[in-house]
């Protein structure tokens, strides 16, 4: 399809699972050329989430994976060897954006900082997608949606006042990759205006407590949020 806004950016993705893929698939829908780059040795862990049976290359077949890479292109590259990362940076060279959601040592312990990539792309925009930020206590901390749904307080107010009833999904995974995907259309706006790419940082759990109200609630009024089933403190009608 032709005239999409972002047929003109190219996009190195470095992301696994859902809240990374989300982010990429969504900059794909748009026009952006999205490069999927695995490790032969690491692939995306989503290739096995639904395997469908006995049929060619299942890894590529499955539900999950190819929903959440459509409209991406893929290359393997082993970045441990010289050959790889020489590879590597000849496709940052004359790409866009770079995305990852790995831990924050992951990058760095692969000599690929933010200040690497800026050397040889010096308008590059990176963005981080790690579960608990690039700083803090828990920044070397793996997390998946359900951890973040733990640890933002998400799971203390769904359910019934007597029963605790987790979310049905990991609802980390999905809000991080929306918001990583809308800080790459404002990073890529504002190169547009100033020429200056920048670093992002997307922390999964700063996303999902942003968007827990009761969070807000608590720091202006003192009040903590209770689980109130199917009801609803504002709509009507509700409680069927």
């Amino acid at each position: 399809m032709s005239n999409l806004p972002l047929q003109n950016i190219r996009v190195v993705d470095h992301t696994i699972a859902w809240a990374g893929p989300q982010a990429t698939s969504l900059l794909a829908d748009m026009g952006a050329e999205v490069i999927k780059v695995e490790s032969c040795n690491r692939p995306d862990i989503a290739r096995s989430f639904t395997l469908i049976g006995e049929v060619d290359k299942p890894w590529e077949r499955g539900p999950w994976f190819v929903y959440l890479n459509r409209n991406k292109l893929g290359i393997t590259l082993d970045l441990g060897k010289k050959e790889g990362k020489e590879l590597y940076l000849k496709l940052v060279k004359v790409s866009d954006v770079v995305i990852d959601n790995f831990t924050p040592r992951v990058m760095p312990n692969l000599g690929l900082d933010y200040e690497e990539l800026k050397k040889v792309k010096p308008d590059i925009i990176v963005l981080h997608q790690p579960g608990y930020g690039t700083s803090g206590p828990y920044r070397d901390a793996p997390a998946f949606g359900d951890c973040i749904n733990a640890f933002s307080g998400l799971d203390s107010i769904t359910g019934y006042p007597d029963r605790l009833m987790r979310p049905c999904i990991a609802y980390g995974d999905p809000t991080s990759g929306f918001a990583a995907a809308l800080a790459v259309l404002a990073a890529l706006h504002y190169r547009s205006l100033t020429g200056k790419g920048q670093l992002i940082d997307v922390s999964h759990l700063e996303i999902v407590s942003k968007a827990m109200d009761g969070l807000l609630d608590y720091a202006m009024n003192g009040k903590i949020q209770k689980r109130i089933g199917n009801r609803d403190a504002t709509m009507a009608p509700q409680g069927c």
